[in-house]
């Protein structure tokens, strides 16, 4: 009878040992999305609530667009720039398609281009972007 609570006891902490590791497992994807030819690698795991600095480098530019933000909700808008570089993390896991402008007129063929680096207007129903201060602004 002991063993057999202890056993269950053991299974209990394991599967919540279990389920704590997997809520800290969350990532963050950097997409080219037809726009960069190079891409941030964000290794760090998250949890949910945890603030998430949106990385800028390395990006490297493909000829004649110009990168200007990262879209967390895929409707094209670049909803994350140089000054909204943070957001909670959601309760899954987030992947951030780049967003570009092309160099000269009519030279993009990138939708959504016109709302640059800031929040859009829609509202945000898995995460929340934080405005960064500091010099400059």
């Amino acid at each position: 009878m002991k063993k057999s609570i202890l056993i269950l006891a053991l299974c209990f902490v394991m599967l919540f040992a279990v389920a704590a590791v997997s809520a800290q497992d969350l990532t963050v994807t950097y997409l080219e999305n037809d726009c960069l030819a190079e891409v941030p690698t964000d290794e760090a795991l998250y949890a949910a609530g945890d603030e998430v600095t949106v990385l800028f480098e390395p990006v490297q530019y493909k000829d004649y667009l110009i990168f200007y933000g990262w879209d967390i909700d895929d409707d094209g808008i670049a909803d994350f720039g140089y000054n909204y570089n943070k957001f909670v993390m959601p309760e899954e896991s987030v992947e951030l398609k780049a967003i570009c402008i092309g160099a000269y007129a009519g030279g993009s063929t990138c939708k959504g281009c016109h709302l640059h680096g800031h929040p859009s207007h829609h509202g945000f129903d898995s995460f929340t972007p934080v405005r960064v201060t500091g010099a400059g602004q």
